[in-house]
């Protein structure tokens, strides 16, 4: 009985020992102890060699110098062109086996970026990369760049061969890209391996690692025009990265019945009025198609996905309507004017209280640092007009020398506009009389002044910048800015062709210059478009840095507009 118990402790004893060993086999970290490991990692060995000709086999292999996190390096593997691929381990080795037959007579590129580590956290000192081809050449073609934006880090550089098929059906958000690099730390990008051709460019900035575009989470920009590689090489790209505008079509999801003469609309996204004519708007009965006279039509804030439509005639009795918003009534916060809507509605019957209001207001009580502006804006929830246009009233607080202004009317947005300079430095104090203004369906606000007291900054020690632009790229409205290397506000102002420019009224700091064509002359720089495919416009980072300093003009800066 004794023995028996001897055997079955060394018998659990070896099953133990047996665990602890094949647990240790499986396990990949690296041994404990010693010194803290901070040595980058790099690739020790891969198969086949650099630049090797005739490549059959169907998978590739690289080697580290020691163990390194799995999944990071897979994620930041690209192959070029695009290949269906799976991966295999054993130990600190990485095979990758192409699923499908490589194309014929073709160079393949493997590259690791940076953004991967060893088991203790440390990042390769730079990326590496190897070429092969399924055929007698190397292709040595290259498209080198930079991508500028706020925030370019882990932006994608894309490439499309574009000669050798229809660039119009080329549809980024369901093709992959053929090539793809990534950006290096200063916004650098080089395409490499590429047989010569004509190729689309664009960056993008995705959490996704799919060779896709998507429009929603993405940031995107692209070229100004194709990029020709030809006897391996071509012109150097500079591409602007930002926010992608949304594209998707304004769409009516809802239609409100609130009352027996006034219907909500309301919107898939934002929206503003563009054209102010009710004609734009068609309401028929869904049965027997008669008109629905409108009387007005308003929003609820400058941009908002709800409209109201007050109609004459009362709203029948029925479940649904037919309803038509013609183009160009509507526009989107990026100023995408809608499509025609036009189809039949489900009518919901729904109570909705709008009281009349201001919903935003140009100012707040005791603001300090105002600029040297020449109008003020405040808005409320209606369209409205006034009783007297004496409702306004702005004073010098010191002095109380009143300040002459006109008045706008835009929608519904309240314009002040000062016909003479305010004063630097000083308090001013701007009334509104509110029981002067009267809502375009005849209501009243509360009969109260509304005050804000302000102070303007002193603009006497912003001097200004001005000097002389030369245009060597032929562009007929030009964009200056004045980007400031921190968080102050930019500058911008505009010329045709070449010539003199200025800007007034420059806050003290360093500025760098930038320099855009405005092709669609909408004061904002654009950055293309991704499908229908659709250029960015020409631009120019000068890296003439200027430094301003209070109450000391800039002059003669001289700009030179050309493309690398």
């Amino acid at each position: 009985m004794f023995l028996d118990f001897v055997k079955l402790q060394k018998y659990s004893l070896i099953i133990v020992l047996l665990s602890i060993f094949l647990y240790s086999c499986a396990n990949i970290q690296p041994p404990s102890g010693g010194p803290k490991d901070t040595a980058p990692p790099f690739v020790k060995e891969f198969y086949p060699k650099d630049k090797t000709l005739n490549f059959d086999d169907d998978y590739v292999e690289i080697e580290f110098s020691e163990w390194v996190n799995r999944n990071l390096v897979v994620q930041n593997i690209m192959i070029s062109p695009v290949s269906v691929v799976s991966y295999k381990w054993s130990g600190k080795k990485l095979r990758i086996n192409f699923e499908n037959k490589k194309q014929e007579n073709t160079t393949y590129l493997i590259s690791l970026g940076t953004e991967w580590s060893d088991q203790s956290g440390n990042k390769p000192d730079s990326a590496f990369s190897f070429t092969f081809s399924t055929g007698n050449t190397i292709d040595s073609g290259r498209i080198e760049g930079v991508v500028y934006g706020s925030n370019v880090a882990g932006t994608y550089v894309y490439a499309y061969r574009i000669d050798n098929k229809n660039p119009d059906t080329l549809n980024p958000e369901i093709t992959p890209a053929e090539y793809r690099t990534q950006l290096g730390s200063n916004g650098s990008f080089s395409l490499l391996a590429l047989p010569d051709g004509t190729y689309r460019i664009m960056a993008v900035k995705t959490p996704f690692k799919d060779n896709l575009f998507h429009p929603k989470t993405d940031e995107f920009g692209t070229y100004w025009q194709n990029v020709v590689v030809e006897n391996g090489s071509s012109r150097f790209v500079t591409i602007k990265m930002g926010k992608y505008p949304d594209y998707s079509p304004i769409k009516l999801n809802s239609v409100l019945k609130i009352d027996s003469n006034k219907l909500l609309l309301e919107f898939n996204k934002l929206v503003k009025i563009a054209k102010e004519d009710i004609d734009l708007i068609d309401i028929r009965d869904s049965i027997n198609s008669n008109k629905i006279h409108i009387k007005l039509a308003f929003l609820d804030s400058i941009f908002t996905k709800r409209l109201f439509v007050r109609t004459i005639d009362n709203l029948p009795e029925m479940t649904t309507i037919r309803l038509s918003i013609k183009s160009d009534f509507l526009t989107d916060t990026s100023g995408i004017k809608n499509e025609l809507i036009d189809g039949y509605f489900k009518i919901i019957t729904r109570s909705y209280s709008i009281p009349f209001e201001f919903n935003k207001f140009a100012l707040r009580d005791s603001a300090m640092d105002i600029e040297n502006v020449r109008e003020f804006l405040f808005s409320l929830n209606k369209s409205f007009t006034i009783i007297d246009s004496s409702l306004v009233e702005i004073a010098n607080s010191a002095s109380n020398y009143k300040i002459g202004y006109n008045i706008k009317i835009d929608g519904n947005v309240l314009i002040i506009e000062l016909r003479e300079s305010l004063m630097a430095n000083e308090w001013y104090k701007l009334s509104i009389n509110t029981g002067k203004i009267l809502s375009i369906e005849g209501e009243k606000l509360a009969d109260t002044t509304l005050v804000f007291h302000f102070k303007t900054i002193d603009w006497r020690q912003f001097p200004s910048v001005s000097g002389k632009l030369l245009d060597s790229v032929g562009c007929n409205d030009i964009v200056i800015t004045l980007n400031p290397n921190q968080t102050a506000k930019a500058y911008q102002t505009s010329i045709k062709k070449s010539g003199d420019w200025a800007i007034a009224e420059v806050r003290p700091g360093k500025y760098l210059i930038e320099i855009f064509c405005d092709e669609n002359k909408n004061g904002k720089y654009d950055y293309g478009r991704a499908y229908p495919f659709k250029f960015a416009e020409k631009f120019l980072y000068t890296k003439q840095e200027i430094e301003v300093k209070p109450r000391w003009d800039v002059q003669n800066v001289l700009l030179f507009f050309k493309l690398p």
